[in-house]
């Protein structure tokens, strides 16, 4: 079963529209996904039932110096690798 049964889509405005949709994964899912994906098209999501108001912001957090770290890693050839390719 999908997250979102998506039911109409129609304009109220020049510039503005309206979506409603099914949420199938209540309780727990969210609206998460689906603002994501309008506001990645570049709209904007001014009001959102499921959390009654303007959709709150969720930011993904990363630790950069973690990461870089991993990616020279992956850069790097391993010892054992030099030693294979070496026999």
């Amino acid at each position: 079963m999908d997250d979102y049964r998506l039911k109409k889509l129609f304009r109220v405005g020049e510039d503005t529209g309206v979506l409603t949709y099914y949420p199938n994964g209540f309780p727990f899912g969210g609206s998460w996904a689906l603002v994501a994906l309008i506001e990645g098209f570049g709209h904007k999501v001014t009001y959102d039932l499921y959390n009654a108001g303007t959709p709150p912001k969720r930011l993904a957090g990363w630790n950069v110096d973690k990461a870089t770290t991993l990616l020279r890693r992956l850069q790097t050839p391993s010892d054992n690798s030099v030693a294979r390719e070496q026999s």
